[in-house]
């Protein structure tokens, strides 16, 4: 017992080595920061808060761990909704409330259970307190002194703690003390993620998602954790919306994005919340713009489908917003919903609405185990008699295989008044434009030509078509369309136009890396794209070759985040018939040239192994589980690649040397006294 005592005072001797210093924000500090303030004219406040007691160093420990592998791609066929202009799932009883980390730098696992907790939240409706310290004291994920949030994720899934332990455990089980305490376990689990994944900046890239992307991704699986670079500006904060003057690329703080509003800030606002208590901010929120401080980074989003006894999964888990003017169109007038059977047994489904103005097709079916069924809600012509007013309706869509379960879905419709809408053309590049490039509406007789950046008001929305001025040395746009629907949904429509210069050289189709999807699933995500050409491209996909017998392979457009198209690609049959399946890529440019490129589809039966899933295009939702289906429990999964790589502890710049011999230490005592 007495070298033990030693041994612990010598590794106290080494902590005090290891820790740096740290200094509170003093009073001259931020006062400097107010008069950058008010010289630079920001559009938020600072000032002395329950953060600026602490060094920023402490707060921030967001630490991404070098070779940090990327989940699997999953589905990600639901890419097309209709995103309203403002959500907050604070607003729908959807989050659990702030949090302070104190002097702990565990904000990576207070984003990720801040994720966890919202969607038990939003599934369930039951409003639970997970343990952050069961994360930062029994996993790898991370300590006091840092961790990731996208390595926390896998600890809710099928990765265990030190004695074989996972999924959530409650606060009640093990308390927060801030500091890096003994794992005591084993622990209760109570709640686990079906998957997760990280939401894809691009076709190659799960950095920094797009803003669209993000917003896909809180409006369909609830809050999503992130990264992001927090400074002294940040750590001062105390309300308005925060635009960060500098422009971070790195993170170094993890945080959980519950929402987001377009109408404010230079470009619109994230509602952002945060892990620092509720003296901080705006009640521990901050409103934060879209582009400030690389908000985003690694966005990562969690898929859990309830603790109830149904095996069945409706994805998104929101309802949708329409807007129409009085007589129509409406916009939009449809939301797929993909109704998914994660259990055993074939699963029989009914959907209901208590409106005429709603359809819902189909209505009903039986859904094959492992299988999904796309359920479309529309708007209907009844809608077009409606009057001027706000109408609300809910889809419930029922479990009857198990007792009832059922899964509620609000429709919203807004009927205005006709009003007059706006357009507005930029025309790319500005060396055109200075050249004299113009624009008119082509389908009004009489229409001026009007130089970039012109607007016309006064029209109302009905469909336009716009052409372009022929430029000397340069081609000149295709005709481009306005839908009716597009200027319903916007006071003002906004078109770029890009010209061609006519000594520009050829361009490269590129279809993609070839991709394996399941029999029971056999939709693949077409990222095409081209290379060294010019604006505007037109994108056609086709298919060359096809297993004799086997059904049409049908293609989608997408909303996509990308500068190119997303196409979603189902290969008919239910399964599929196991093969190769060859589509085309043909890309026209504005001179009419082609190119084209091919890639190949693989249906595979049984799902995917590891090497094929590897090799598959990832789509603009990625993570947990291949093929996007969760593994049954007590099955071993298809690909292992969400999983952290096995390190030793203090591995991966998460843990300090005096943690490394605490550690150590503490494991030497319990078993001396087991074998005492």
């Amino acid at each position: 017992m007495k070298s033990i005592i030693t041994c612990l005072a010598f590794v106290t001797f080494l902590t005090t080595l290891v820790s740096p210093v740290h200094a509170q924000m003093t009073d001259a500090e931020i006062a400097a920061l107010q008069e950058r303030a008010k010289a630079e004219g920001w559009t938020f406040t600072v000032g002395r808060n329950p953060a600026t007691e602490l060094p920023l160093d402490m707060l921030t420990g967001s630490v991404e761990p070098p070779n940090l592998p990327p989940p699997p791609t999953i589905d990600a066929a639901l890419l097309n909704t209709a995103l309203p202009s403002r959500w907050d799932w604070r607003e729908k009883n959807g989050v659990t409330p702030v949090k302070n980390q104190g002097s702990c730098g565990s904000c990576w696992a207070f984003a990720a259970v801040g994720a966890f907790e919202a969607a038990i939240m939003i599934q369930d409706g039951d409003e639970v307190d997970l343990s952050e310290q069961w994360l930062v004291s029994c996993t790898d994920a991370g300590s006091c002194e840092g961790g990731f949030h996208g390595l926390a994720y896998p600890y809710f899934l099928w990765s265990m703690d030190p004695c074989g332990g996972y999924g959530a455990v409650l606060e009640q089980q093990f308390p927060y003390v801030a500091v890096n305490a003994f794992c005591g376990c084993p622990y209760t689990h109570s709640y686990w993620i079906d998957s997760w994944g990280y939401v894809a900046a691009n076709t190659y890239s799960f950095i920094t998602p797009s803003v669209l992307a993000i917003k896909q991704a809180i409006l369909d699986y609830g809050p999503v954790a992130v990264s992001m670079y927090a400074d002294e500006t940040f750590q001062a904060y105390t309300g308005g919306v925060y635009e960060n003057p500098l422009n971070y690329s790195g993170s170094n703080h993890a945080v959980v994005l519950v929402g987001w509003d377009d109408s404010q800030g230079e470009n619109g606002i994230w509602f952002l919340k945060n892990s620092w208590g509720t003296g901080w901010g705006e009640n521990g929120y901050i409103r934060i713009g879209y582009n400030s401080s690389n908000v985003g980074y690694r966005a990562a989003y969690l898929d859990y489908s309830g603790r109830g006894l149904t095996n069945l999964r409706v994805v998104p888990m929101s309802g949708f917003y329409s807007l129409m003017e009085k007589g129509g169109p409406v916009f939009p007038d449809t939301q797929t919903y993909m109704l998914i059977n994660n259990g055993r047994m074939p699963l029989q489904w009914a959907a209901t609405s208590s409106q005429p103005w709603i359809d819902i097709i189909p209505s009903e079916g039986v859904i094959p185990v492992n299988a999904r069924r796309p359920v479309q809600v529309t708007i209907n012509q009844e809608a077009m008699s409606l009057g001027v007013g706000e109408y609300v309706d809910t889809v419930v869509i029922a479990d009857l295989s198990t007792g009832g379960a059922v899964f509620e879905r609000e429709i919203s419709l807004k009927v205005v008044e006709q009003r007059p809408a706006a357009i507005m053309t930029i025309i790319e590049p500005q060396e055109a434009a200075e050249l004299g490039a113009q624009w008119r509406i082509a389908n009004v007789g009489g229409a001026t030509w009007r130089n970039s950046g012109e607007i016309i008001t006064g029209v109302y929305s009905d469909d336009y078509e716009l052409e372009f001025d022929d430029v000397a040395g340069w081609y000149s746009p295709l005709q481009v369309r306005i839908t009716k629907e597009e200027m319903v949904s916007q006071q003002i429509t906004v078109v770029r136009a890009y010209y061609t210069p006519e000594t520009a050289g050829t361009f490269t189709a590129i279809a993609g890396a070839d991709q394996y999807v399941p029999a029971d699933n056999a939709t693949a995500i077409l990222n095409g794209k081209a290379s060294g050409g010019l604006r505007p491209y037109v994108f056609a996909w086709s298919v060359t070759s096809r297993l004799p017998g086997s059904l049409p392979v049908t293609f989608a457009k997408m909303t996509s985040q990308n500068a190119y198209p997303a196409y979603l690609a189902t290969i008919g049959g239910e399964p599929a018939r196991a093969g190769d399946y060859v589509l085309k890529l043909t890309v026209t440019d504005a001179r009419g040239v082609v190119e084209t490129d091919t890639m190949t589809v693989t249906v595979v039966d049984g799902g995917f192994t590891g090497d094929q899933t590897a090799d598959a295009t990832p789509g603009s939702l990625t993570g947990g589980t291949a093929g996007g289906e969760r593994p049954v429990q007590g099955d071993t999964p298809d690909s292992e690649q969400s999983l952290p790589e096995a390190r030793p502890c203090g591995a991966g710049g998460t843990q300090s040397l005096a943690m490394t011999f605490t550690g150590l230490l503490l494991i030497l005592f319990i078993s001396r006294r087991r074998l005492l």
